[in-house]
């Protein structure tokens, strides 16, 4: 299989997925159904993986369960309860080509327990879904929610995981976060700085999408996306630029990235941030002086005072905002006496907001508010509503990849630096997102969800070692010459 050249599918529809989402809606095919730029890439990259993966007269048992459902929006659903369009006739075609092809080679890939605990999830908040009610919400809300959680992550760790990486794939793989870090940053201090002539789409100076109208929020319409997605674009960066070659090119796309972080105003973005540069700062690998510069330039940025809600003189952002804090501790703790109700099987994926006013309650000191907002907490919102059956899927999927990080970045095996350094970068950037589920809802966060996932399963990959075809030529033209011998293969 040709490594590089699927990780410039998988990298054109993260380019795409920025600004042609079901947010947008930009550049959606206007035939009654929402088919856009990212559709028609995620069936492109799902296509010639399949193609090579054929070739390569290997098999893959899971992707029955990822074509059956991958439902990314619900704009002009046909009205028979499910939304069928063209991507669900692709993903069908594909499906029964597979399947014969399957049938003829006879041969079959070793499924690892993670990769099984992901259908176990899947199916059990599909069931949860349909018995509870909450699949019949109006737009299929919760049905595009569960499908982008729980499916387009999964499938996605699935075929990283049966690529093999090497020196030039991984380049191929930097370039396309420098476009993605560059049109973050870039965006995020157009938009900071209202320079709305430079902002795109247009739709983020809108104040009906989304929501945090007053901070950073990107194409995302959300400001905790947004810092979230410029962390671990950010971090990549930086383990690329030390570990594979080193460019100024780099530090013009991560200085608007680390501004337009700060910008983002959120209290969950900078723990994550936190989490992960601390993480990093401590073991020995190839980010850790960038890091220790990076922490010694935010100390002086702190104690100089320039930046307002991060100063040692003026109130920082984790003094302001009480309101907030308030809603997070209410929700907590309604959800927490839900879960103690139905621990089990919960109230029903997706029915937090049906269920949750009767489980609020005055606090001592605590302002009773919060109703209405939705979950907070990504593994209490599991708890209450897919009770311990559906919670510790999703938590053993987690402790596996850390584990399985940590066993990498320890191993004493000589030969393996690549894969140490990057098992060590996503352990921290795992530990980082584990912070950020503890005030917010990842289960409607896809942009990060499907980051999270396919890089953690280079983790899992296999690494070749260098040879004389991968020498990279020197300068500002390696990451054109990768992409243009990527596509060529």
């Amino acid at each position: 299989m040709s490594t590089p050249r699927i990780l410039v599918f998988f990298g054109l529809w993260l380019v795409v997925s920025l600004v042609c989402n079901d947010k947008t809606n930009y550049g959606a095919i206007g035939i009654g159904i929402n088919i856009g730029p990212d559709r028609i890439l995620y069936g492109v990259l799902l296509f010639e993986f399949l193609r090579q993966y054929q070739q390569s007269g290997r098999s893959v048992r899971w992707l029955v369960e990822e074509l059956v459902c991958n439902d990314k929006t619900n704009y002009g659903a046909i009205g028979i309860g499910i939304n069928i369009g063209p991507d669900r006739i692709l993903y069908g075609v594909l499906l029964f080509e597979f399947l014969r092809q399957y049938q003829q080679s006879g041969r079959s890939v070793r499924w690892l327990v993670e990769e099984k605990l992901m259908v176990l999830f899947f199916f059990i908040l599909l069931v949860s879904c349909f018995a509870f009610g909450s699949a019949f919400a109006p737009h299929n809300r919760y049905l595009s929610k569960l499908f982008n959680f729980s499916i387009v992550p999964a499938t996605l760790f699935m075929m990283s995981r049966r690529l093999i990486y090497d020196r030039r794939s991984m380049t191929v793989l930097s370039v396309f976060f420098l476009i993605i870090g560059a049109y973050l940053g870039f965006t995020g201090v157009c938009e900071h700085y209202h320079l709305d002539a430079f902002v795109f789409p247009k739709v983020i100076l809108d104040p009906a999408y989304g929501i945090h109208f007053d901070r950073v929020r990107g194409p995302f319409g959300q400001a905790a996306v947004m810092g979230g997605a410029l962390v671990v674009i950010g971090l990549w960066i930086l383990w690329c630029h030390t570990a594979l070659r080193k460019r100024w090119v780099t530090w013009l796309a991560f200085l608007p990235m680390l501004a337009s972080t700060y910008w983002t105003n959120t209290r969950g973005v900078w723990l994550q941030a936190a989490t992960s540069i601390g993480i990093l700062a401590i073991f020995r690998n190839p980010l850790r002086k960038p890091i220790r510069v990076l922490i010694l330039l935010l100390v002086v940025v702190y104690f100089s005072g320039v930046a307002s809600k991060f100063s040692a003189y003026q109130t920082t952002l984790f003094g302001q905002r009480h309101e907030q804090v308030d809603d997070r501790i209410n929700i907590f703790h309604a959800s927490w006496r839900m879960f103690l109700e139905r621990p089990v099987f919960g109230f029903g994926y997706g029915n937090f907001l049906k269920y949750c006013e009767d489980y609020f309650e005055q606090l001592p000191g605590v302002e009773l508010r919060g109703q209405g907002e939705g979950e907070h907490n990504t593994i209490l919102g599991l708890m209450c509503e897919t009770g311990i059956v559906g919670t510790i899927p999703y938590c053993l999927i987690y402790f596996m990849f850390f584990r399985t990080c940590y066993r990498r970045f320890r191993s004493t095996e000589a030969g393996d630096e690549m894969g140490k350094g990057v098992a060590l970068m996503q352990f921290s950037i795992l530990a980082g997102n584990l912070v950020g589920m503890q005030v917010s809802d990842f289960g409607f966060y896809n942009y990060l969800n499907s980051l999270a996932f396919w890089t953690t399963a280079i983790v899992y990959a296999e690494f070749e070692g260098m040879t004389a075809a991968d020498t990279l030529p020197s300068g500002i033209e390696a990451p054109a010459a990768c992409c243009a011998s990527a596509i060529a293969i």
